[in-house]
């Protein structure tokens, strides 16, 4: 039986999500603190901003404190919303690398304490026992992955199988999530992902001139399943070079990405950053319904993106690098 949302049930949680967007760090704010003097002042100006301080020898805990914040809107939306599980899929890409994390420190003899996320859908802890083993409720694919990734590093020696593995395993279990639970928005911020994602790995595989006799065979194994392109469109794009990929791409729903990425093909970092605009592009859709869960779900990618600015702010701002280079580097805000 097909999952049925009834957006009338939302109207008040949808009420109060946007009275909330206005508590978002956003565009402004975010601008104010690339003029401050110094990374002491961010920092006080986000514990200032959020109401998260200092421990009482004074020192603040930035990671910690960018995580809650996070953290803290999907405790929030989990309360108001009729279906938390509605919106699970948000919040996937921590338990992945969670179970990353996991897996390469059990490999390597390390204890993972302080390396892992708690604003997945599951804990810490979870993510060392399911790698152990012990089910402990994660999605199939990724539960399946945890052991899996294991094996191919035992047979490959290559830490990037786990990750190829791992994140596959997360990308199948966000569409089956949103295409079970959620609105059309879900599954489009989904494939949107996926695409980007795809493409950004074509685009890396011939800048860095990888694609030799084995190319189809190592496009294949990256390519995320999903998205907007059945799986044949990449190899065909990239036995082409960058000009063949973009040339296919030109009159698709990415053609304004294959442009911006052809005008700036040497510069990865700035590729990636447009890419990162542009699934906000689809998230904002989510501004423009009144009410129902799409109201949730532009809330929780609105306050991700707002922890990843702040992340590349005070990284930026302790390594004294200057405030055009890190506007250069901030991603589109939600508000």
């Amino acid at each position: 039986m097909a999952y049925k949302i009834n957006t009338t049930e939302y109207m008040y949680c949808s009420s109060r999500i946007r009275a909330l967007e206005n508590q978002i760090m956003g565009k402004d704010f975010i601008s104010s603190l690339v003029e401050t003097s110094s990374y002491e002042e961010v920092l006080n100006r986000i514990s200032e901003k959020t109401g998260l301080i200092s421990d009482p020898d004074g020192v603040i805990d930035v990671e910690g404190m960018l995580e809650k914040i996070f953290s803290d809107a999907c405790t929030l939306i989990e309360k108001l919303t009729p279906d938390a599980k509605m919106y699970e899929f948000l919040r996937y890409g921590y338990d992945c690398n969670n179970i990353k994390t996991a897996i390469k420190c059990r490999v390597r003899g390390i204890d993972p304490s302080g390396m892992l996320f708690e604003c997945g859908t599951k804990t810490a802890e979870d993510a060392v026992a399911a790698v152990a083993g012990e089910d402990v409720g994660y999605p199939a694919n990724m539960a399946k992955a945890a052991i899996q990734a294991q094996e191919i590093y035992a047979k490959t020696k290559n830490p990037q199988g786990i990750d190829i593995c791992v994140d596959k395993a997360c990308f199948a279990d966000m569409l089956e999530n949103a295409g079970k639970y959620g609105s059309e928005l879900s599954v489009k911020l989904v494939n949107t992902r996926i695409t980007l994602i795809n493409i950004m790995i074509c685009i890396r595989l011939i800048s860095m001139n990888l694609l030799n006799s084995t190319g189809e065979k190592l496009i294949r194994e990256a390519l995320v399943e999903g998205g907007s392109f059945e799986r044949d469109f990449y190899p065909e794009a990239c036995a082409g070079g960058l000009d063949r990929l973009f040339e296919m791409l030109e009159y698709t729903d990415y053609g304004k990405f294959a442009a911006f990425a052809s005008e700036n093909r040497d510069n990865l970092g700035l590729i990636e950053k447009y890419a990162d605009d542009r699934y906000m592009e689809v998230a904002k859709e989510a501004k423009m319904i009144p009410f129902g869960p799409e109201v949730a779900i532009g809330y929780l990618v609105a306050r991700e993106y707002e922890v990843k600015n702040l992340r590349i702010l005070t990284s930026a701002k302790r390594n004294r690098i200057s405030p055009t280079v890190i506007r250069e580097r901030l991603r589109e805000s939600y508000v």
